[in-house]
């Protein structure tokens, strides 16, 4: 049930007079006496949950001590809390209303108050406070809901990286609620670039997304039509690039890639287009646009990064420099299995490039050094568990006989370096295996 807000203001101002009459801060200098008596009084009325009693003593402190003791804004939160408190024992509707009224009142002073007195406020946290009671109280409020999407959205432009997913959530469902498309999705599209990295953030992007639009298609007018408004947006491009690639439209991809290739691309839009130029069986421009995007200031690179820039080596037939980037996957990140299981098929594939119509036992020995890999990728990623061990019991059927084995003089677990002919370049040791 909603209430004229004319009834509510004048209510709500009665409550206010009758509690809290003549707050705003008074220049005059209290004693330290008075202020700790209020104070002590104040608290004690607070934490024991009597609320109008508090109330009382409040009066006194935001007209004179408003940032006793800790030249903050705590008296004016705990004011805040009472009235709220007020609110959730009230009897009838109308009374829940006017003490909401009249928490909203206290946290839109709490700010320009505190600072006229020399305080420390958040003004971020009371624009989020003031939110969050429109929102919980909603059914009392007119306009209850956009009010509410209103000042989060607020809150989100003062701390974008500081909210809580909970509220970033609550402006997209405010968005949703008033089916205002545009500003749904390029609200989203400013998360995506300012917190995409965030699990929780894009679990949130991943199930509005797909609630604004009907087909891939209308997004991807979309972005289209925000490209047009925004022609140097270096995100927007990057969006709608990849959509481009996800819909299979191959010649709008790749004027779009020229496109942002002239402009001033950002390293995420020479990652993005160096990914795609490798899709495309394009592996050496794929290389030498990672490696533009390497020596951007602000580059980041990241383990895929690196790995990608070993298969594009290795595509060419430059296999010790594949090596060299696939190395530097797993240095930055010693978790990423897919390099360890690309060095072991590196060497497994150097086998096949070597060898002529039969196997000898030094081809035979460097499938000891690529299972050595796949060992190294299951310990160090389970997700490529089951695809190691596979490689793993496929080549161990390639490995030296174990007569073989005994009539060179090699022990099992001996030392033995890879480092001879076509191999030369491995130059890695590993240890003698049986083949069982």
């Amino acid at each position: 049930m909603r209430f004229p807000s004319s009834r509510l203001s004048a209510f709500a101002l009665l409550l206010v007079a009758a509690l809290l009459v003549g707050t705003a801060p008074s220049a005059q200098a209290q004693s330290e006496q008075e202020k700790t008596e209020y104070y002590s009084l104040f608290i004690t009325d607070y934490r024991s949950d009597n609320y109008k009693s508090a109330l009382r003593s409040a009066r006194w402190l935001l007209k004179n001590a408003p940032t006793y003791p800790k030249d903050d804004a705590r008296n004016y939160r705990r004011v805040y809390d009472s009235y709220l408190g007020l609110a959730e024992s009230a009897s009838d509707q109308q009374t829940k209303r006017a003490y909401i009224d009249s928490a909203l009142t206290i946290a839109k002073r709490a700010v320009p108050e505190v600072k006229e007195a020399g305080g420390e406020v958040d003004e971020f946290t009371w624009v989020q406070r003031r939110g969050r009671a429109i929102y919980e109280n909603q059914d009392l409020m007119d306009n209850g809901r956009r009010r509410a999407t209103k000042l989060f959205r607020k809150a989100y432009d003062m701390k974008p990286a500081e909210m809580e997913p909970w509220y970033l959530d609550q402006i997209v469902r405010g968005y949703y609620s008033e089916d205002a498309k545009e500003k749904a999705l390029a609200f989203l599209d400013e998360l995506e670039a300012n917190r995409g990295g965030e699990e929780e953030v894009q679990k949130l992007l991943d199930k509005w997304r797909p609630q604004f639009f009907d087909t891939p298609s209308e997004r991807v007018a979309f972005l289209e039509s925000q490209l047009e408004e925004n022609p140097e947006d270096s995100e927007i491009m990057n969006q709608l690039l990849t959509l481009y690639q996800q819909q299979g439209m191959s010649d709008k991809a790749s004027r779009l890639q020229s496109r942002i290739l002239e402009s001033n691309p950002s390293p995420e839009l020479y990652r993005t287009v160096a990914s795609t130029r490798l899709d495309d069986d394009e592996p050496q421009k794929a290389f030498d646009l990672y490696q533009q995007m390497l020596e951007m200031e602000n580059s980041e690179p990241t383990a895929q990064d690196y790995y990608n820039m070993g298969v594009a080596q290795q595509q060419v037939g430059q296999f010790a420099k594949a090596r060299t980037y696939y190395r530097r996957a797993t240095d930055v990140d010693s978790g990423f299995g897919s390099a360890y299981m690309a060095i072991g098929n590196l060497y497994a594939q150097a086998v096949s490039n070597c060898s002529g119509s039969e196997l000898t036992l030094q081809d035979r020995a460097v499938y000891w050094l690529a299972t050595d890999y796949y060992q190294k990728a299951k310990a160090n990623d389970p997700s490529v568990a089951s695809t190691a061990n596979q490689n793993i019991a496929e080549y161990r059927g390639y490995f030296p006989e174990k007569s073989k084995i005994f009539m060179k003089g090699w022990e099992a677990g001996r030392s033995y370096t890879i480092d001879y002919g076509c191999y030369s370049w491995i130059g890695e040791t590993t240890t003698v295996k049986n083949p069982s």
